[in-house]
């Protein structure tokens, strides 16, 4: 393994390479034009998805489904999402990202459109889960990729502001999607995001470019990578924190109601912990030069896994707000930060295999969380359990992750 592909000590970061500087500064303009493209992406397909919490009653209502059976949409989505990370990881390597996003683009729109018209919970799955599911891993890794490969010096503040419309989509999506089915109902209110959803980001898929790769430049061994002690915690612990993070998505915006919080401000909640994101990708990628990348990313972990001990002992609106704003803020940086700890111990070449490998571990935590969550409710009545269970999967993410700037990436 070359020596970019080694683990460097996190507050001396990689110089930018001869050829990667040369890029920054012959063609600026095109690589935050890159970024801006990967922005709207994450933007929509991110912010539809995450409006799930939003759908969920009335999707109940509609299909006569239970809370374990509905949110397994949720789960199908992000696991079939990020299982075909590595492939879509692989061919935007490969191809470069614009075929891939043009995918994307297609998949939201027909998914959104198609559910819209299915009268069964089982063809939902077809529809929703696998449409969404695939949408989601033609967007996220080749997104993170594109902007990834356009910058070297400074790709912790573009990554920040490439994620950071996840948390603009949730902001603005999720309140507008409760309002619209307020309105519309869902199936109208799914038509009119498929059908607006898909021709922005067509056009955004029309103008992404992926920059020339110098000649001779090595591959990252993959094969290798993972293999790594680095590579099985970050993997390990983004499992943990994924369980507890699709938990508050999902059910957030449930237990409001179930306190008696109208649709539109349970639904503000899950806008909150976006706009908190926003916050936090764009704050934490600031740090990550004075304070370490990796010692900023075990701080926002460890962040997030107290945040739900404001949620288990909320008592009122106002405390479930300022639960949304302390783990948004956390779960921000985190997003912002995985990919710029995985660049920097393993280098840039073949970024998209690795991090598409690497966010499988999604795969798991989304299959776990919210459907256990959903059974936990169901059985108990309450969402207490739930609430604590999260917690704790918090805190096992940040102790996997503790022992990482200690480590090599090989």
């Amino acid at each position: 393994m070359t020596n970019s592909e080694t683990a460097r000590p996190e507050d001396h970061p990689q110089p930018p390479a001869p050829a990667a500087r040369e890029q920054v500064q012959r063609d600026p303009a095109k690589a935050w034009l890159m970024a801006g493209v990967a922005f709207v992406f994450l933007f929509t397909t991110f912010g539809i998805l995450y409006s799930f919490g939003a759908f969920l009653k009335p999707m109940m209502e509609d299909f006569g489904g239970s809370h374990g059976a509905v949110s397994g949409l949720f789960s199908v989505i992000m696991c079939l999402g990020l299982l075909l990370g590595p492939f879509t990881g692989r061919l935007s390597d490969r191809l470069g990202a614009r075929p891939v996003l043009i995918g994307a683009a297609l998949s939201l729109g027909l998914a959104l459109i198609l559910t819209a018209q299915v009268r069964r919970l089982w063809l939902a799955y077809l529809t929703f889960g696998a449409g969404m599911g695939v949408a989601v891993a033609c967007t996220y890794v080749p997104a993170l990729v594109l902007v990834g490969v356009w910058f070297k010096r400074r790709r912790d503040t573009a990554l920040g502001f490439a994620v950071a419309g996840i948390g603009c989509g949730t902001l603005v999506l999720a309140p507008l999607a409760a309002a619209l089915t307020e309105r519309y109902g869902w199936r109208e209110t799914f038509v009119i995001l498929g059908i607006v959803s898909c021709l922005v980001t067509l056009g955004c898929a029309a103008i992404s470019e992926s920059p020339d790769v110098p000649a001779g430049r090595p591959a990252l061994n993959i094969a290798r990578a993972i293999r790594a002690p680095a590579f099985r915690m970050l993997y390990v612990g983004g499992l943990l924190f994924q369980i507890a993070q699709f938990i508050s998505f999902t059910y957030l915006a449930a237990f409001a109601r179930h306190r008696g919080v109208d649709a539109v401000a349970a639904a503000t909640l899950v806008g909150l912990i976006g706009a908190a994101s926003v916050v936090g990708r764009f704050g934490l990628a600031a740090l990550s030069g004075r304070f370490g990348v990796v010692r900023l990313y075990q701080t926002t972990v460890l962040i997030f896994a107290l945040s739900y001990a404001i949620w288990l002992f909320a008592r009122s609106y106002p405390w479930l707000v300022a639960f949304a704003l302390v783990m948004g803020g956390s779960y921000g940086g985190f997003v912002t930060l995985s990919p710029a700890v995985a660049a920097q111990l393993f280098g840039i070449e073949g970024l998209g295999g690795l991090l598409g490998a690497l966010y499988t571990s999604g795969a798991i935590g989304v299959a776990i969380g919210p459907p256990l969550a959903g059974l936990l409710i169901d059985r108990t009545g309450s969402y207490q359990w739930t609430i604590a269970f999260a917690m704790v999967m918090g805190l096992a993410a940040f102790a996997t992750f503790l022992p990482l700037s200690k480590v090599r990436a090989v």
